[in-house]
């Protein structure tokens, strides 16, 4: 009986040591991407929802594909990688972010989600950079448009790189036909050499190009020229006053009200004033703002930008925000709230020329929260981006233009957004209605749970909890300390009490710090009205 008993506290041990392993390790080691295999070995750390995201495909499909209930893995497990969907396809790549953006802008995610078969010619983010200005304008600031040419590189059925060959036309979602010939060894679509071939999703598959493709209802209209130095421009044969103003990154009320017209009518050789376009149609027309606008549109704040104003903007350019780790980015553009907090903190109230930006030391933005200014050999750097382009008029305000996008201080609620591993979590404060009171003053210490915390959870227990905010309410609150507690002073302690009425203990050992049952694998992640602690599994108070 005692060596039953000894065997058994061997392996409960084991397991403990185990658990506490593959715990540390969720949040630090992420999974290799299987890049063309069908299958992927978990390894310690390993969790399902990292390994959903590192291939692209959602976290309901990886389920479906290993016939799983849960989110339970174990290392040595072999799981069938399902291959991702278009849009995941396309996410995954990394040279899609402009594509994906304007998907998003356009609301066509789900239609490119759906069961399919279709077959994208996809544009890269280089592709798009070689749009000419008034098109870039047409295309962002007009979502009926926008559609238009998207849909036009999207072909229903799977069509592969053997049979594209074959054809001299393919027609298109949008309706028009986009011609197809081999030139000189390369396949052309339309004017667009295609670059890489037979990328499969499940719902398709994709062709890479390297020119955004027109449809000809919408190419095959003669340009308006730019306006001439003084601000005029002459009508030419087969010129509308709409495609005048999309031209010159103008609204057509304000080309109307500029030349005093009634109507739409105008004549050849009439000559029209030019007026100043706003921000937006500034960004537009530079043609190096493409992600800065299609967020604008997502966060809804297009209609602010046309504003009377005035407003100073610092606008980041797209190099900029391709800096910005993809996922970063991916989790801003689903979360138009969180994306609104950080456009705004590039804008500041009044027009603001360069004269007088370097002899600021800060300056309040519409986020609420002020940037530091200072200059810098040479430079002027507003908190961590360099502006490398000053003055640009606007008749709303001005533009000045940065290198790198520039993050507000989060709060904690915010900062666990970001972070994209407490999904749960963000859900549970929610659901129990405590979002007002983590976004307040505080400060608070927040020992957070991850995803992975979560789903070690009884089945059930979750969505159980998300129907009683009294019950999810106060198991939270054992998760927050008042004041900030840094992790230097964390070990310090054996005991903390929660806003929830009662003390969670800690305690150092092995070079670890626990608190009740759960093991601090992060630490001292700042917000602005807090700090983080993050742990790998959900503690619960005492009965």
């Amino acid at each position: 009986m005692s060596t039953a008993r000894h065997l058994l506290n061997r392996l409960t041990n084991v397991l403990l040591i185990a658990a506490l392993l593959l715990g540390a390790a969720a949040f630090t080691a992420a999974p290799v991407r299987a890049e063309g295999e069908t299958t992927y070995v978990v390894r310690p750390g390993d969790n399902l929802s990292r390994i959903a995201r590192a291939n692209a495909v959602t976290l309901d499909d990886l389920r479906a594909a290993n016939g799983l209930r849960g989110d339970t893995i174990f290392p040595g497990q072999r799981l069938v990688i399902p291959t991702p969907d278009l849009v995941g396809r396309a996410l995954g790549a990394g040279s899609f972010k402009t594509l994906v953006a304007a998907v998003q802008a356009a609301g066509l995610v789900d239609a490119l989600k759906g069961p399919g078969p279709l077959t994208v010619f996809a544009p890269t983010d280089a592709a798009f950079a070689k749009l000419p200005a008034a098109t870039l304008n047409a295309l962002l600031a007009d979502r009926a448009t926008l559609t238009k040419i998207l849909t036009y590189h999207v072909v229903p059925g799977r069509v592969l790189a053997a049979d594209v060959v074959n054809l001299s036309s393919a027609t298109s979602l949008q309706g028009e036909a986009i011609a197809i010939k081999v030139e000189g060894g390369k396949v052309m679509v339309n004017n667009a050499a295609v670059i890489a071939t037979d990328i499969p999703a499940s719902n398709g598959v994709i062709h890479v190009i390297d020119t955004v493709i027109l449809p000809p209802s919408l190419s095959a209209a003669p340009a308006a020229a730019a306006p001439a130095n003084d601000g005029r421009y002459v009508v030419k044969a087969g010129d509308s006053l709409s495609r005048i103003a999309r031209a010159n990154a103008v609204t057509i009320e304000d080309l109307r009200a500029a030349n005093g017209l009634r109507s739409d009518t105008i004549f050849p050789g009439q000559r029209l004033v030019i007026p100043t376009p706003d921000l937006v149609g500034r960004a537009a027309g530079a043609r190096n703002f493409n992600t800065l606008l299609a967020a604008a549109r997502v966060a809804g704040l297009v209609e602010a930008l046309r504003g009377a104003g005035p407003l100073t903007v610092f606008a980041p350019t797209d190099a900029a925000f391709a800096k910005l780790p993809a996922s970063t980015l991916n989790t801003l553009l689903a979360n138009p709230d969180l994306l609104a907090k950080v456009l705004l903190y590039h804008v500041v109230p009044g027009k603001v020329m360069a004269a007088d930006v370097v002899n600021l030391t800060s300056a309040q933005t519409l986020n609420g929260a002020s940037v530091s200014i200072k200059v810098e050999g040479g430079k002027v750097m507003v908190n961590n981006a360099a502006v490398i382009a000053t003055d640009i008029q606007a008749s709303n305000g001005v533009i000045h233009v940065i290198d790198t996008v520039i993050l507000p201080p989060f709060d904690v609620l915010d900062t666990a957004i970001l972070n994209g591993n407490f999904k749960t979590l963000v859900a549970a404060v929610k659901a129990a209605g405590l979002e007002g009171a983590l976004r307040g003053a505080g400060p608070f210490t927040v020992f957070a749970p991850t995803d992975a915390a979560f789903a070690r959870l009884p089945r059930g227990t979750v969505e159980a909890l998300l129907k009683d905010p009294a019950a999810l309410s106060n198991i939270l609150l054992y998760h927050v300390v008042s004041g900030r507690v840094m992790a230097a002073d964390v070990v310090g302690l054996s005991s903390a009490q929660t806003l929830q009425g009662a003390s969670v203990k800690i305690t150092v050992a092995g070079g670890g710090v626990k608190v009740d049952n759960a093991n601090v694998i992060a630490t001292d992640v700042m917000a602005s009205n807090g700090v983080i602690h993050v742990i790998d599994a959900v503690i619960l108070p005492p009965q």
